[in-house]
């Protein structure tokens, strides 16, 4: 690796990129294939199966010291929120291969990710939007919009936070281990 401290989240960003790319061509596609508000509570389900546990993991190693502002980081339970609202009964499995935090670094190479979601959420929130078969209004969204208009500002202070820690290899390594089993996952819940 050849980056420094002062650049980590653009070296991060680099070496996952395909990674990245990759878990979103699935969302992507799972999206605009998406015909009933049922394959939407199937999503949602989907995603708080990884994000939970994830999350979860992430907690018991970040601080306050290290991100000031973690209570108020996105949540999985926003989507149960966004369940409820649909009213639907669904059942919601938890991933059983995730990624594996031990330690403060591999905490915010995952971290990464989901906050990085906040940003793709923005996107993904006008895809939902759009879907006339979904009947959604912005309000319903919860957990695709992310911070709102904080998310900007939010990503802004995480990758601040990300820049000022060190374990380079661990963070990326982390991240991609992310990315990746959030696409076997999403393969495995077939959305």
């Amino acid at each position: 690796m050849t980056g420094t401290q002062q650049n980590l989240s653009e070296v991060v960003k680099k070496e996952t990129a395909a990674a990245h790319a990759a878990a979103e061509k699935i969302l992507v596609k799972s999206l605009h294939g998406m015909k009933n508000r049922e394959q939407y509570a199937a999503m949602l389900s989907a995603f708080y199966g990884f994000y939970q546990p994830v999350q979860q993991s992430i907690q018991q190693y970040i601080t306050k010291e290290d991100l000031p502002d973690k209570e108020q980081r996105r949540t999985a339970s926003l989507l149960l929120q966004d369940l409820a609202y649909l009213g639907m009964k669904t059942t919601v499995n938890k991933c059983n291969n995730l990624p594996v935090i031990t330690n403060k670094e591999k905490a915010f190479g995952a971290l990464y990710v989901l906050e990085g979601s906040t940003l793709g959420g923005q996107h993904l929130t006008k895809m939902l939007l759009k879907n006339e078969a979904l009947q959604l209004g912005e309000s319903d969204l919860t957990f695709f919009n992310g911070y709102k208009d904080e998310t900007g500002a939010k990503w802004k202070s995480f990758i601040a936070a990300l820049n000022r820690q060190s374990g380079e290899e661990e963070i990326i390594n982390a991240a991609k281990e992310t990315f990746v089993a959030f696409k076997n996952w999403l393969l495995e819940c077939k959305i």
